[in-house]
Order: structure tokens, then C-alpha cells, then sequence
């Protein structure tokens, strides 16, 4: 079953972009001095909006111990001579082997590059660049750090869809294995979180006439306000699923008078993993809410 959806325009979209999203980058330099610069260079430096959080470590332990507590780092700007000749490969092969983290992206740097083989140096340690400090001018580090942000960005895209969608396969098998509306209630309230995580709050309504009726909802007190409303009107006008409007709902007309609706508040942002997510599920919500909706109909 696809049904047909609307989705709001770009202008709409930039208006909800408006979260507090930073993009870590930890320095890690045995001088002091190279984080101060660091610093500078990115004072001004914004990524697609976002600001940036600076973070410093003057140690290729201090750098693992950093690491290990803080999953958010996005780009490591990574000193190769600290401790040993070798400490920065020794954090990055620690990065990638021991904590298995293959998301963050790194850049080497270092003032003494001596007969270093670069391309066997990005192939080993899976590093998005290498920087003498010497030859690093603000134009070249402003499209380092630009390109190894994008780098990051798109990986946890990738990752973010693989997981969310290993979750729908194993929700819709759920769904169909449901045999009647209270089993299919509870798996929508399991599923719902993992699946849309963005959303605020979620509510299956069912509108007879003009009477409506909360059948489930992720909030304890489930009630139907104003804005609500408004937003269910323009679904019923439309007969259409709306996403990205400022909510996201789904529409199904069971017969005359009878509506389904599936309404997420606000959160569905632009993100298209999570616009794929929601048609799939409000699709099967919406076919396996009609069959035993027909069942039960059929044996009153």
C-alpha cells in the first residue's frame, strides 16, 4: 500500500532548522601553542549552520581517554610526534581497531614529517588527510576540516539509515503477525520510539464523524488541543498524508465518516531517513489497522 504523502517546501524546512546541533573537533598536540591557533582558525567556523565545540588533549593517552568517554567527536585534528615519534598513529589505530569507532574522521598533523610514506599512511590507519604544519595555510585548513565534516556527516547518514531500517524490517514482521487491535497497539508503542526518535510524541486517532478518539498515544495524558486540530482539519481537507509541516500525519479513510489518522507532533524534521521511515510504517499501520478493522466489523 503507498500512499500519497505531501511534503512541505525548502523555505518551510530551513524555518524548522533551528536545533542547537554542534560538530565536536578535538585537537590533540603536545603544544599548546597549536591549540590556541586551532581555536582561532575555528572561531568563526560554522558547518551547514552549526557551530562548532572545541576540545583540546596535549597527549596521545590523554587523547584515548578523551575518545573512550566521548562518542560525539566528529574530526580529530591529530599531532603524529607527541610522546614517541609515533603517538598519533598509535591513537588513531587505537581509535579505529580498539573502540571500533570508523565514524569520527582524522586528520594528521605534524611539524616533522621526515620520510613518511602519506598514502600508506591513509590506507593503514583509515585517515581523511595529512597536514604538515608548516605548509597548512587558513584557506587549506578551512576545506580540510569542511570536507572531513561532510565526510562525517554522511557516514552517520549511511549508518543512521542502515539501523533505522533493520528496525522497520523486523516492526513490519511484527505488524503482520498481530490478530487484533489491542496486539497491534502495543507493537506500534514498542516500535514507535526506536524507529521515529525525533518525534516528540506520537497518537493514533480515529475521527467517526466529527467525534474524535485517541486509540493509543506515547504521552500519558492524551489529549487532542487546539493546534492539534488545526493540523488533523488540514490532513481531512487535503485527504492526503502530510509530512514536514510543521507535524506529520498519516491519512486513511476506513469508509464514510470514518477516518484513521497517525500524527507525530512536530520533531519530523528534513531529515529524509526519517521521512522513508515514517511512510513505511504509517503505510502497514494504516493496511493492517483496515484488515482488523474489517474482521472485527464482520463478526459484530
Amino acid at each position: 500500500m503507498h500512499d500519497q504523502y505531501i511534503f512541505a517546501d525548502e523555505d518551510t524546512l530551513a524555518k524548522q532548522n533551528n536545533s542547537e546541533k554542534t560538530w565536536h573537533i578535538l585537537s590533540v598536540d603536545d603544544d599548546t601553542g597549536v591549540h590556541d591557533i586551532t581555536r582561532m582558525a575555528l572561531a568563526n567556523f560554522d558547518f551547514e549552520g552549526d557551530k562548532i565545540k572545541f576540545s583540546s588533549v596535549n597527549s596521545a593517552q590523554e587523547a584515548k581517554a578523551y575518545m573512550q568517554m566521548h562518542q560525539d567527536v566528529a574530526l580529530i585534528l591529530l599531532d603524529v610526534v607527541m610522546e614517541t615519534q609515533n603517538a598519533g598513529f598509535e591513537v588513531a589505530q587505537y581509535v579505529r581497531d580498539e573502540l571500533k569507532n570508523h565514524c569520527s574522521r582524522i586528520i594528521m598533523r605534524t611539524g616533522q614529517p621526515g620520510n613518511l610514506n602519506v598514502e600508506e599512511v591513509i590506507r593503514r590507519y583509515d585517515i581523511d588527510g595529512f597536514n604538515e604544519k608548516t605548509d597548512l595555510t587558513r584557506e587549506r585548513f578551512f576545506t580540510t576540516v569542511y570536507s572531513a565534516l561532510r565526510s562525517y556527516r554522511d557516514i552517520n547518514t549511511i549508518k543512521e539509515l542502515r539501523d533505522k531500517f533493520i528496525d522497520l524490517v523486523y516492526s513490519i514482521r511484527s505488524l503482520h503477525k498481530v490478530t487484533n487491535m489491542n496486539e497491534l497497539y502495543a507493537l506500534l508503542l514498542e516500535h514507535f520510539n526506536g524507529l521515529l526518535s525525533s518525534a516528540d510524541s506520537m497518537y493514533l486517532i480515529k475521527q467517526t464523524g466529527e467525534e474524535m478518539e485517541v486509540l493509543i498515544s506515547s504521552e500519558e495524558e492524551a489529549l487532542i488541543d487546539p493546534q492539534m486540530e488545526m493540523d488533523l482539519a488540514k490532513v481531512k481537507s487535503f485527504q492526503k498524508s502530510i509530512i514536514n509541516e510543521g507535524f506529520c500525519c498519516s491519512y486513511l479513510q476506513l469508509e464514510e465518516q470514518i477516518e484513521l489518522y497517525l500524527y507525530v507532533r512536530k520533531s519530523i524534521d528534513s531529515d529524509p531517513t526519517v521521512q522513508m521511515v515514517f511512510q513505511a510504517l504509517s503505510d502497514d499501520i494504516n493496511l493492517m489497522y483496515k484488515l482488523l478493522y474489517l474482521q472485527e466489523k464482520a463478526k459484530a
